[in-house]
C-alpha cells in the first residue's frame, strides 16, 4: 500500500505523545527512517509527493502520515492550501490520514478552522481521522460527526461500548496477525458508525497507557477533591 511519511515539524506542539511522550514513530526501526527523513537524507519535497499521489491508480487505497501529521502554519493550525492539494490529488482514490491537530474537544473550544477543513476533506473522499487521546475526547469528536480513532490502554482487547453508548471497535490489525492496513481499510471509511481503538503496544506502551487513561485519572482525582 502506498504510504507517505511526513517530517516531525508537521506534528502539533500540543500532541502529548510528541518526542519522548510515547509516539510509536520513535520506536526502532521506524525512528531510523524518520530521522533520515528529517535530515533530508531521503524523501522528496511536497510538490513531488503530490505528483506521486496524483499518479496513483484509480481507487487506490493509500495512507498519508504513517509518521508526522498534516502540514500546518504553526501552533497546530492546519495549512488549508496544502490540505486542499492533498484532497485534489486524491480525487478518484481512497486516501486516509490521522491528525492530532484537532487537539481540543469541539470547534466551539477554538478549533473551528481545523474542524472545518477536516470536515471538508472527509466529504470529498480524503478521510482525515481525528486522533483522540482518551475515550472521553473520542466521544466528543465522534458525536460531532467526525471519523475518530482513539488511544486505548493495553488491557482493551475486545470491542466495547462506552457509558455514553459510543461503540469502540478495536483495530483488526491489533487483533489478528493476518490483517494489514491494506486488507482492512476501515480507517478510510469516513462514515463509519464507531470509533476505532488502538491499544497501547510496543516499547513505549507504558507512556501511551498513561495518556490513554489520563482523563479517568483526573475524574478519580476530582471525585476525591484533589
Amino acid at each position: 500500500m502506498p504510504m507517505v511519511y511526513a517530517t516531525r515539524d508537521t506534528c502539533p506542539p500540543t500532541c502529548p505523545l510528541i518526542g519522548d511522550g510515547g509516539c510509536y514513530g520513535e520506536n526502532f526501526p521506524m525512528k531510523l527512517h524518520w530521522d533520515r527523513l528529517d535530515e533530508g537524507m531521503t524523501g522528496m519535497d511536497w510538490d513531488g509527493m503530490i505528483k506521486k499521489v496524483e499518479a496513483l491508480p484509480a481507487n487506490e487505497l493509500w495512507r498519508y502520515g504513517v509518521v508526522g501529521d498534516l502540514p500546518h502554519y504553526g501552533h497546530g493550525t492546519i495549512d488549508s492550501y496544502k490540505l486542499g492539494q492533498l484532497m485534489a490529488a486524491n480525487k478518484g482514490k481512497r486516501g486516509f490520514a490521522y491528525t492530532h491537530h484537532a487537539a481540543r474537544w469541539s470547534p466551539a473550544a477554538g478549533d473551528a478552522h481545523n474542524a472545518f477543513h477536516i470536515d471538508e476533506a472527509n466529504h470529498v473522499g480524503f478521510t482525515v481521522n481525528i486522533s483522540a487521546n482518551t475515550i472521553s475526547e473520542a466521544e466528543k469528536w465522534f458525536s460531532l460527526g467526525f471519523p475518530t480513532t482513539v488511544l486505548l490502554h493495553e488491557s482493551h482487547t475486545k470491542n466495547f461500548k462506552t457509558s455514553e453508548g459510543t461503540r469502540i471497535n478495536i483495530c483488526p490489525k491489533a487483533q489478528r496477525k493476518d490483517v494489514t492496513c491494506k486488507s482492512c481499510g476501515l480507517c478510510q471509511w469516513a462514515d463509519r458508525d464507531y470509533v476505532i481503538g488502538f491499544p497501547a503496544h510496543g516499547t513505549r506502551k507504558k507512556k501511551v497507557n498513561a495518556v490513554a487513561v489520563g482523563d479517568v485519572v483526573r475524574r478519580i482525582e476530582k471525585s476525591y477533591g484533589n
